[in-house]
């Protein structure tokens, strides 16, 4: 009764919600002299219903610790915290602060720790892989250091990224990163950490002996089972479907290689044409869309081989692919009108 003695307003509404909480109060267990206000109000609201008060609570669920604080962290230390959070993978606990996350959000924090400080993290990972710690601590740090590459040499663009001094060089990074997806990554089932840091790769390695370990990982990521072809017709965007799927990033890469050979005035490789072929024969449309994001420059240098993959591209295409074989056409329809009018 004197939940609202602080206040002196003497509003309908206090006795309401005085009601209200009092209802919850099994009658034998009432005090007498609350007959007569039940008694008021039972005439007054009626007899009120009792129910549980539920409503949506909002938010974003924050890692334990933040990436600031990570890479302020010793190995030891970071380890001790590794292996705390190692079995604890909640969606996220409630406190006066908000909703802080287990594992997985640790994982982000990781990530996004490496991006900026790689050479820190890349001596943690030995120590994970011998505390027998959860595999998703290592593909963290990998994605990590293929952001750094990304960020740095391609074409993803962060606003949480900081380019922390001293930055490593970049081949240095680059065949550490292509050394830890051969040794990890292949149990990577999803295939999502490998094909970002082979892309990460792509973008920085130029000599034939890496180009080779790089072409034999997108052979292996190009078996991977996403895109499902059977969800083509769900993608509210063919190429936005494929830039986030693990063979959609293969064909994007294949091209990016193939760009710069050509833009170097290197030929295009036997294992090259190999994988061009099966990225232009690749079921999902969803792949294919993503393929001809960076085909028409291919195109325009290798007309004979681009004409071969553009009849690969159409064979058994559905019809919301064909608008991604305008950019490719548009430049060919000059000089090359007679191939390209049957596409009219």
């Amino acid at each position: 009764m004197g939940l609202y003695d602080d206040l002196e307003d003497e509003d309908d509404w206090i006795k309401r919600n005085t009601y209200q909480h009092l209802a919850w109060v099994p009658a034998m267990y009432r005090l007498p002299e609350l007959n007569d206000f039940f008694e008021k109000c039972e005439k007054e609201y009626g007899d009120i219903l009792r129910s549980p008060s539920i409503w949506a609570c909002g938010g974003t669920v924050r890692a334990p610790v933040s990436s600031e604080k990570l890479i302020e962290l010793e190995h030891r230390t970071l380890i001790k915290l590794l292996h705390h959070y190692n079995e604890y993978d909640e969606w996220g606990i409630g406190l006066s602060e908000g909703l802080v996350g287990g594992r997985g959000s640790l994982n982000g924090a990781l990530s996004m720790a490496a991006s900026w400080v790689p050479m820190h993290f890349i001596s943690l990972i030995p120590m994970i892989d011998r505390s027998s710690l959860s595999i998703s601590y290592i593909y963290s740090i990998i994605d990590g250091l293929a952001s750094h590459l990304r960020c740095r040499f391609g074409n993803l663009s962060n606003s949480a990224w900081k380019a922390i001094e001293p930055l490593p060089e970049e081949n240095f990074l680059a065949e550490i990163l292509l050394d830890l997806v051969e040794r990890y990554c292949g149990d990577d089932d999803r295939g999502y950490t490998s094909s970002r840091a082979i892309e990460a790769c792509s973008t920085v390695l130029e000599d034939d002996r890496s180009l080779e370990r790089i072409y034999f990982q997108l052979w292996r990521l190009g078996l991977c089972s996403t895109p499902k072809p059977e969800k083509d017709e769900e993608a509210h965007s063919l190429i936005g479907a494929g830039i986030n799927s693990v063979r959609g990033t293969v064909a994007e890469t294949v091209l990016m290689i193939c760009n710069y050979r050509l833009g170097k005035e290197k030929s295009i490789t036997q294992e090259l044409q190999q994988l061009l072929t099966r990225c232009a024969k690749d079921p999902s449309m969803v792949v294919r869309a993503t393929f001809l994001r960076k085909f028409p420059a291919f195109h325009s240098k290798e007309p004979e081989l681009g004409w071969r993959l553009v009849n690969l591209l159409v064979e058994n295409a559905k019809p919301r692919l064909m608008k991604h074989l305008e950019g490719t056409l548009y430049y060919q329809y000059h000089s090359n009108f007679d191939a390209v009018k049957p596409y009219l």
